[in-house]
């Protein structure tokens, strides 16, 4: 398990607690929810059932079946209460017993019965067996807007929530260690970001630009596949969504730009941004709240999701010629050209992880309490932030080849006045190296922190 500790002790706290519990967690599809409840129920009793888009009814024959072959013995179309009854027989019947039901909000779709039974379960006269349900699901957006209306009073009955987040630069490092730089893994984290089960289909063997053809350029590739559906599978209406997404990809990223590009009026935009947003797949990027309001743009929006950014990027626009040409004339042709400049488009968000996580080690001068970007009218700071004294830490990154200039700190100062802050702390992160002067001012002022990048993976 990567970075995933955290994870299954709060999944250990609740195990350990007297009496029974319910909690629900949830997380994007290949985050590793499965893997991390195969860590958890090592050594426990359990029952897993996956669940299934259709009725009620056969919904209960199919885990009716497979009741049976762990030598259950319900009707063949049992109500939910026979199956809640019989799994406390499961296993070592004094032992408390985990029941785990993956993608059960299409459980919940089908009405109330089975989630009274859980309810049931969960205070159980039958016998004196305790239970720990976890209900997990994919979907993020309906986890987090539409579940508790559709569970009604048994909401009340949820312990705990856990949601899996996508992990960090740091683990994908980790992960392919041995096999691809640092630069190289920064490529593969700007398409498949932070998703484990995304990671699983890269062949260690190959390059970056052979990963792609074969992943996302061949005929159906199951990574291309795997971007379609991460919208089309979630969403109705695929056609309004693709238009938006696409617009974002090319740049526009403004409604008003939105508007212009699509033709939507922007009452229908922003209702299917919001959709978007709820799957995590858009983000709308608030800047750091800060005096200098009237210099920040508001109202942008961004591609949060690696895989559909990329794919809206580089596929969407010449879906034409990528059925056409063989995937490696098409890579060099329109994904060759431009692929570092995108991969260093994610550079920021791998150095504000860092910064992150020394902040967490208590290993920076600013132990501080809330953080974001700011996003101005003339540039932007990668990472503001504040501790509760109001002492601020700001950090400026450039991947560009070349040692960073002066002349780019200044930038970065422009923008702080412009968001009238102070800068008590100042960390500059450069690919390689810094210009002389940067590095004289380093030595002359302490409040200046210069981090090579490179130097945080050899």
């Amino acid at each position: 398990m990567i970075s995933r500790n955290a994870q299954r002790e709060y999944l250990e706290q609740f195990y350990k607690r007297a009496d029974s519990q319910l909690i629900v967690m949830y997380g994007a599809r290949g985050a590793g929810k499965t893997r991390l409840l195969k860590e958890f129920i090592q050594n426990k009793a359990y029952c897993y059932y996956q669940a299934r888009p259709c009725s009620d009814r056969e919904q209960a024959h199919l885990w009716s079946m497979e009741c049976r072959e762990n030598g259950m013995q319900p009707a063949e179309y049992p109500e939910y209460d026979e199956l809640a009854e019989g799994l406390l027989q499961t296993g070592h019947t004094k032992e408390k017993l985990v029941v785990v039901i993956d993608e059960f909000q299409h459980m919940v779709r089908g009405g109330k019965s089975f989630i009274q039974s859980m309810v049931k379960l969960l205070h159980h006269t039958w016998d004196a067996r305790e239970v720990l349900i976890i209900l997990c699901s994919s979907c993020i957006g309906w986890v987090e807007n539409s579940m508790v209306t559709r569970m009604g009073e048994a909401a009340f009955e949820i312990s705990g929530f856990l949601k899996i987040r996508d992990l960090g630069f740091t683990e994908l490092l980790r992960y392919f260690e041995g096999s691809y730089t640092a630069e190289e893994c920064l490529g593969f984290y700007s398409i498949l970001g932070g998703i484990p089960g995304l990671w699983k289909y890269v062949d260690r063997k190959q390059s970056i630009r052979d990963n792609i053809c074969r992943l996302l350029l061949e005929d159906e590739g199951i990574l291309q596949r795997e971007a379609r559906e991460m919208v089309d599978g979630q969403l109705r209406e695929s056609s309004v969504y693709h238009a938006i997404l696409a617009a974002i990809a090319a740049g526009s990223i403004k409604l008003n730009d939105l508007y212009h590009d699509t033709g939507f009026s922007r009452a229908k935009i922003s209702v299917y941004l919001k959709n978007l947003m709820e799957l995590e797949i858009v983000e709308k990027v608030f800047s750091f709240d800060s005096e200098g309001r009237e210099n920040t743009q508001k109202g942008i929006y961004r591609i949060s999701n690696h895989l559909v950014r990329f794919y809206f990027r580089f596929l969407y626009p010449h879906l034409s010629a990528l059925s056409m040409l063989e995937p490696e004339v098409y890579y060099d042709r329109y994904i060759a050209g431009e692929i570092a400049e995108y991969a260093a488009g994610f550079f920021g968000k791998v150095c504000t992880q860092y910064i992150e996580q020394e902040n967490q080690k208590g290993n920076l001068p600013i132990r501080f309490e809330r953080s974001g970007e700011w996003v101005g009218k003339k540039g932007s700071l990668d990472l503001v932030a504040q501790n509760e004294e109001g002492r601020t830490l700001i950090c400026g990154c450039d991947y560009g080849m070349a040692p960073m200039t002066y002349e780019r700190f200044e930038e970065w100062m422009d923008c702080v006045r412009a968001a009238r802050l102070s800068a008590d702390e100042i960390y500059l992160f450069a690919r390689e190296k810094f210009e002389e002067r940067l590095q004289l001012l380093a030595k002359e002022n302490e409040k200046v922190h210069l981090v090579a990048w490179k130097n945080l993976y050899i």
